[in-house]
């Protein structure tokens, strides 16, 4: 995140999913071990609070990115990242090409 210039992430948790307690406190541990601005929020209903905050999001569910600005962070991670990476165009194979 922060080679991509980013000034603060917000991490939004589903409350009620177990454990979710304890990663908030491990990603808050790593933020301040590196000195990283994150903010960890446990809610109810993330997917309605992410659609509602209408900032730019992260997500692989299709009911948030259909009505968000988004960012494709895996795809980021794959293409720059991961040397070697084989991608696969699916639409082409879905489609008979």
């Amino acid at each position: 995140m922060e080679e991509l210039g980013t000034n603060e992430v917000v991490w939004v948790l589903d409350k009620p999913v177990s454990n979710s307690g304890r990663l908030k406190l491990l990603l808050l541990e790593v933020a301040q071990e590196f000195n990283y601005n994150w903010e960890v929020i446990l809610d109810n209903n993330p997917d309605t609070y992410l659609v509602n905050k209408k900032e730019i999001t992260i997500s692989s569910d299709g009911w948030i990115i259909a009505q968000v600005n988004w960012f494709n962070l895996a795809g980021f991670i794959i293409e720059n990242k991961i040397d070697k990476a084989e991608i696969f165009d699916f639409n082409k194979i879905t489609n008979g090409e």
